[in-house]
């Protein structure tokens, strides 16, 4: 890896972290980084670090994460990144070195999208994308230069206590006991939840028209106070060339046998989305 990366982003985001071995302190070579204690951690070609102690197979691969590149760059997701980048600027308007991490952020294009806007009214310093798969780390690493990219469980993230002033979880998964552990005193917690009427389009071609899990927004109202909520709805034309990988990213279509024939891309795929964000 070359140097000149840990003048970036790297750099900004080393005091974030600790050696999930033994809690240690971290700094900086030219390609792992290494604890107070001796742990060392590799540091890839592409420029992520990497936790993970032993492969790890998400069912998550390249074919995915290649499509969802090609829709969130299209623009598809824009408004969701829209919203939240206004709602970090709403709380952190005026803040210094502000630090933010993406739980579960996968290959990181919305990730980057958020964190780009929200860097035109904030001044977010340190900026860290966690997910399990390496797949989606090293495709977030090859991209996008200035923010740090991390390969590690999220169930023990490798985040220091209190050095988070912001954790974004979009469309995954949530570990809320290390939300709480990890987020500064008047961080921000905020997460992306589908609704009912979330790519219906393609749901409808599977069977299933609605979405019905009501149980991540419940689990989020129980674990913080507080907490807000913004709904989001749109419908988004869709270029011929994308259908493919709305099959592809979407794992509601897998397995299933539905084919981009099968679904009604004529007037677009909808969305409705919740976002909930609560300040701990």
């Amino acid at each position: 890896m070359e140097k000149k990366m840990f003048d970036g982003s790297l750099k900004n985001c080393v005091s974030m972290l600790m050696c999930p071995l033994c809690r240690g302190n971290f700094f900086a070579a030219d390609k792992f980084i290494k604890c107070e204690n001796g742990h060392a951690f590799d540091i890839s070609r592409q420029g992520y670090v990497n936790f993970l102690n032993k492969p790890v197979k998400t069912g998550y691969g390249k074919k995915l994460f290649v499509s969802r590149r090609a829709v969130t760059l299209d623009g598809f997701f824009n408004p969701i990144a829209i919203a939240v980048s206004e709602i970090i600027a709403k709380h952190f308007c005026g803040a210094k070195n502000i630090s933010i991490a993406d739980f579960g952020c996968g290959e990181g294009s919305l990730f980057e999208k958020i964190v780009s806007l929200a860097r035109l009214k904030t001044q977010i310093t340190a900026a860290c994308g966690i997910d399990i798969s390496k797949d989606g780390i090293s495709y977030g690493a090859n991209m996008y230069k200035d923010i740090s990219w991390i390969a590690a469980d999220l169930a023990n993230p490798p985040l220091k206590d209190k050095s988070a002033d912001i954790i974004l979880n979009v469309f995954s998964p949530a570990n809320y006991s290390q939300f709480k552990r990890c987020l500064k005193k008047g961080g921000l917690a905020v997460k992306i939840v589908p609704q009912a009427q979330y790519l219906k389009e393609i749901r409808s071609a599977i069977g299933k028209p609605e979405y019905a899990d009501e149980n991540a927004k419940r689990l989020f109202y129980e674990n913080f106070d507080r907490v807000s909520m913004e709904r989001i709805f749109y419908r988004a034309d869709i270029k011929d060339t994308l259908r493919k990988d709305f099959m592809q990213m979407t794992p509601l279509a897998w397995g299933c046998g539905a084919r981009e024939e099968d679904v009604d891309f004529s007037d677009g795929l909808t969305v409705e989305a919740s976002v909930l964000y609560a300040k701990v």
